[in-house]
């Protein structure tokens, strides 16, 4: 498991390399996407994977989606599949389902995310909030384990 840490921890550095040298990609919805698209695949999964993890475990997936980590969620969800956490990748469709329209383009819902337009979200909505909690609490049940860490840290070292 340490191995796996070790691996992600160096994998995930190198991701956030150019965001960190170059911190105006962060305020600008159309870089920061092209900068995590421009990332190699490995570099991708581990950026989108890490960041809900950080965030769903510090604050629920209505921290994810405020703090505009959530504009990477369709993407997180595919990435999820890949590395076969697919109990992770449902429960994450299933919070995007309770905040997203799904007659409404996908990016124009991630760029709203960006902006803090989802008014369930920036407005804290208790009703959104309360259905978040069944969610994350599946969520960290599921995280006992590490299962996101060893199945990510497995899938980098092939």
């Amino acid at each position: 498991m340490k191995q796996s840490f070790e691996i992600i921890d160096n994998v995930y550095t190198e991701a956030v390399k150019g965001l960190i040298s170059d911190e105006s990609i962060l305020h600008d919805f159309d870089k920061w996407n092209t900068y995590y698209l421009d990332l190699p695949r490995k570099e991708q999964l581990t950026y989108s994977i890490c960041l809900l993890d950080w965030q769903v475990k510090n604050g629920g997936f209505h921290q994810y989606f405020f703090n505009s980590y959530g504009i990477f969620c369709f993407y997180t969800v595919e990435n999820l599949r890949e590395i076969k956490c697919d109990a992770h990748a449902d429960l994450l469709y299933q919070a995007i389902s309770i905040i997203y329209d799904h007659k409404e383009q996908q990016q124009d819902f991630q760029r709203r995310l960006f902006h803090r337009k989802v008014e369930a979200i920036s407005d804290f909505k208790e009703i959104i909030i309360e259905k978040f909690e069944p969610l994350e609490e599946e969520y960290y049940r599921i995280e006992e384990s590490e299962e996101i860490h060893n199945k990510l840290g497995n899938y980098l070292i092939r």
